[in-house]
């Protein structure tokens, strides 16, 4: 059994810039807790971490809050890793060799072989939530390799691809292979599980991702330097104007860019079309104005861009299950049973 060692994770972790604290819970899992430098109290990482193989890991857990993480700042030579990266929750950017923007969402896996002279992902300030498993280069030997190549894992192929600071190979999952992931992620939560039994998993997830599981479609998850720009400011214009009457039509109007390829690049970076993001975002801002305030439900509607009270009810209700009034009053009577 290999057992976990508090001098290994603080060598492993000081390479993020971040602040951490962790505890072993068993010799098998470490619960890791990782602040971001200069973040607030509210932006930390909660992961779960093992070692079922010498030079491989596993981390599982959840970021939270954080807009952006910088990642490794070490030279070339300090950690050579190949990287299995699984999103379950939220949405990841990282910015690839060519200038352009890759998006990770749930069900979506990037695989990585890179050189780490700098990283900067960014979460968009929401929980994110994934598994990786790393295997570190220079620290498998020529024994450990040939006994994993025996199993499958192909250390001198990544080994290869870092040399050639490949880029990301991301794609979307198979049923099979995402069943897997979340196995992984279940042993990962659990005070009994043992590395032999986490080793399994990894070589199970290693020869699916093998056996073609794994679709890419470079088409589905990139961005240009440009388009992420022209993304990002139609966000802002949304979010900083919630009573402004907007529409697909009139930001493709203002861009020269077609209804078509202005929601697919939007859903590539948000993941909704940009009809869908407006009405999520009004509601979710009407949702906190009655929550917080006792403004009218017509105020609230035109605040929140409908002149029509009726239609906003319609759309508020389709998304939250209730009224606009049902959902105050709600509110109201948890407010108070919170403050008995």
């Amino acid at each position: 059994m290999i057992s976990l060692s508090p001098d290994f994770l603080k060598n492993y972790l000081s390479y993020f810039e971040s602040n951490f604290d962790f505890q072993i819970r068993s010799n098998t899992v470490a619960e890791i807790k990782l602040k971001n430098k200069g973040g607030s109290s509210d932006e930390e990482w909660t992961y779960n971490f093992a070692e079922p193989y010498p030079g491989i890991s596993i981390m599982c857990g959840n970021i939270k809050g954080i807009e952006k993480l910088n990642g490794m700042t070490g030279t070339d030579e300090d950690m050579k890793v190949s990287v299995i990266h699984y999103c379950r929750r939220g949405r990841c950017e990282l910015h690839t060799h060519d200038g352009r923007f890759a998006f990770s969402r749930p069900g979506v896996m990037c695989l990585e072989s890179r050189k780490y002279k700098k990283k900067d992902f960014n979460f968009f300030g929401e929980d994110y939530n994934s598994i990786e498993i790393a295997f570190r280069l220079d620290e498998i030997d020529e024994d450990s390799r040939d006994y994993l190549s025996g199993l499958g894992i192909d250390i001198a192929g990544m080994q290869a691809n870092y040399e050639a600071d490949a880029d990301f190979r991301i794609g979307n999952v198979s049923d099979k292979l995402k069943a897997a992931e979340e196995e992984l992620a279940e042993l990962m939560e659990s005070d009994n599980v043992d590395n032999t039994t986490l080793f399994l998993m990894v070589l199970r997830i290693n020869n699916l991702i093998t056996a073609g599981n794994l679709i890419t479609d470079e088409r589905m998850f990139y961005l240009t330097k440009g388009q992420r720009n022209i993304v990002s400011e139609i966000r802002s214009e949304i979010d900083n104007n919630p009573d402004k009457a907007m529409t697909v039509e009139g930001f493709s109007e203002k861009y020269g860019i077609s209804v078509v390829s202005l929601n697919k690049y939007f859903s590539i970076m948000y993941g909704d079309t940009i009809h869908k993001y407006i009405q999520k975002y009004r509601m979710r801002h009407a949702a906190e104005t009655l929550r917080n305030t006792d403004k009218s439900i017509s105020e609230i509607a035109a605040a929140s861009g409908y002149e029509n009270q009726g239609k906003f009810g319609g759309i508020f209700k389709r998304i939250y299950g209730m009224t606009p009034m049902e959902y105050r009053r709600q509110n109201k009577c948890e407010k108070t049973k919170q403050s008995k």
